[in-house]
């Protein structure tokens, strides 16, 4: 039988394109990478649910859900590899957090143009906020995600210029499958800005003069 290692934090991976990922709600501060072409075989280590494809496509692959059947509005049919999940707090193996939780993707220079993400297993409300720059200066477009149900696949048309963040935030369980953008390679580093080095402490002045001049 086959067992999955816990997968590392995703963070810094897609630094190269501007792109810095974290999460909270679940285990740790980054999500994971889940393997849809295998989601396990040990009864403490299966998530069939975000398997892919279908086992009612054809041809059938490991994943368990009604949704996700071939000619249906969720159908997933095609292999999805790796897609990011918040992890289930103690579990074993890669497992998307029951409770749900946020997955933030934050750019460094702002996303010349989100074009779409995909998602897999959205069976409870959950909603996608796109925080763009405008005029106005920054502005949230937010999305519904439409539940799908267990194992049903979905693409989500964005189309907004000028993106800074996405935040992902999903009730129950769930993953996204991949994200569409532009970005200028001449606008952004190779890494995220680095925090504000704080001012060094200063002595607090004497009450009266000391010995030698300063």
């Amino acid at each position: 039988c086959t067992v999955q290692a816990k997968a590392p934090g995703v963070k810094n991976q897609w630094a190269k394109f501007g792109l810095s990922l974290s999460s909270s709600g679940g285990e740790g501060t980054t999500p994971r990478l889940f393997d849809t072409g295998n989601p396990g075989s040990e009864s403490t280590c299966v998530d069939a649910v975000l398997g892919s494809p279908n086992q009612a496509c054809t041809p059938s692959g490991p994943g368990e859900g009604s949704a996700g059947a071939q000619g249906l509005t969720g159908e997933n049919c095609e292999p999805l590899g790796n897609v990011l999940i918040i992890q289930e707090p103690g579990a074993s193996c890669p497992d998307d957090n029951k409770d749900g939780g946020v997955i933030i993707f934050d750019f460094f220079s702002p996303a010349q143009y989100v074009f779409d993400m995909g998602f897999l297993d959205i069976d409870e409300a959950s909603k996608v906020e796109v925080i763009h720059e405008t005029e106005a200066g920054l502005t949230p477009t937010v999305f519904n995600l439409p539940l799908t149900g267990n194992n049903g696949k979905q693409t989500l048309d964005i189309n907004i210029e000028n993106v800074s963040q996405i935040i992902v935030t999903l009730s129950r369980s769930g993953a996204v499958t991949f994200i569409d953008f532009c970005y200028d390679p001449e606008s952004i580093s190779t890494a995220p800005p680095a925090a504000p080095t704080p001012p060094a402490n200063t002595a607090s002045p004497t009450a009266s003069p000391t010995g030698s001049p300063t």
